[in-house]
């Protein structure tokens, strides 16, 4: 007998296992953006990205709302089709976009708006923005989207960590032994954090055909793209600290 949507499970027990990993995820995204609300709130030139970070967090929780209505309000009934499902697939995009936007900052930042670095980032997040779209009615293809936001994403990270690790080995004289290693740091968290974010989208990317595990990581999707993003602005806003701390002591 096949089940109310391609490729979804009829039995109750996975989607209840998937909004469980949600509300699991989005239990842990609840405390990450307190603390980057207590972080960026007294910082004026961050409120730009504390909006974004906010936009996100409003997104996911729209999301994990009519993730919950829909398991109590469709599939308990058996009766979940695929129209019932789009205004997720337009959360999950529309949180991926803010996302990519707060990655395109960060790199043409650390790049000091270079010309070429700009124009081809932004290409690349024009392009990824408008297949994402274009998905939602093409939900069958959805895949692709989300392995072309993997790859901007790892360019992007590579492109912003690669950057760090010049500025390193060019500015060692200059700047203090607490300074570079504060540069390191920052290089580093930036790679295990786009690591992190490509190992859950290659894990949900591989589990396309197996139903159980694929319903439940694809649910937990918006969480980790607003998750991310946000996990880094914090970490940000604590190395500008850190670093003009030992500036301040260094002088």
């Amino acid at each position: 007998m096949p089940g109310p949507i391609p490729g979804y499970p009829d039995s109750l027990q996975p989607h209840v296992a998937a909004v469980l990993l949600e509300s699991f995820l989005y239990g842990l995204y609840v405390i990450l953006f307190s603390v980057s609300v207590l972080t960026l709130r007294r910082k004026v030139h961050q409120w730009p990205l504390l909006s974004m970070s906010l936009a996100m967090f409003v997104l996911a929780t729209a999301d994990i709302g009519f993730t919950i209505g829909v398991l109590f309000v469709k599939q308990f009934k058996q009766n979940l089709k695929l129209d019932d499902l789009r205004p997720r697939y337009f959360l999950c995009v529309t949180n991926n976009t803010i996302a990519n936007l707060l990655t395109f900052y960060r790199c043409c930042h650390i790049w000091r708006m270079q010309k070429s670095i700009v124009a081809g980032t932004c290409i690349f997040l024009i392009l990824t923005t408008i297949c994402g779209y274009t998905t939602i009615s093409l939900v069958q293809y959805v895949w692709v989207s989300v392995l072309i936001n993997m790859i901007f994403n790892v360019v992007t990270t590579g492109l912003t960590a690669g950057r760090l690790w010049w500025l390193i080995r060019v500015s060692r004289a200059m700047l203090g032994e607490a300074v570079i290693t504060q540069y390191k740091n920052a290089a580093y968290f930036i790679l295990e954090s786009g690591i992190l974010y490509t190992i859950y989208v290659l894990f949900a990317l591989a589990s396309q055909r197996l139903t159980y595990v694929n319903v439940m990581l694809d649910t937990g999707l918006v969480q980790i793209f607003g998750m991310i993003p946000t996990w880094m602005t914090v970490h940000s806003a604590f190395k500008k600290s850190m670093t003009s701390e030992c500036m301040f002591s260094q002088q």
